[in-house]
């Protein structure tokens, strides 16, 4: 028999994102307080060619566990060609690499 706590339970139940995953390079700010906020995101688009996401608005923040591993979960929106686009960016700790989902 084993016995988790509340807290590892809800660790273990987050649920993936939905929505297309792409792997991105982030210029990211860090305050003198240690919060993290994304400025710059870059990526490689279907023709090869290399698109960036400036004006970052974030929306929200917080840490995360996806199957068990902790992440950075930032909520963000953008200005693109005139369109507002909403977007999640994962920071992988352990890895140190990062994830965009464009729902």
């Amino acid at each position: 028999m084993g016995f988790t706590l509340e807290k590892q339970t809800e660790q273990l139940r987050e649920e993936a994102i939905q929505g297309k995953y792409q792997k991105v390079a982030v210029s990211c700010w860090f305050t003198s307080n240690g919060r993290s906020m994304p400025r710059m995101v870059k990526f490689q688009d279907v023709e090869g060619n290399i698109q960036s996401i400036r004006n970052i608005h974030l929306i929200k923040t917080e840490e995360k566990y996806f199957a068990g591993i902790k992440m950075k979960r930032y909520d963000c929106c953008a200005v693109d060609c005139g369109i507002m686009k909403y977007f999640t960016l994962l920071y992988h700790i352990e890895e140190g690499r990062w994830d965009m989902v464009v729902r």
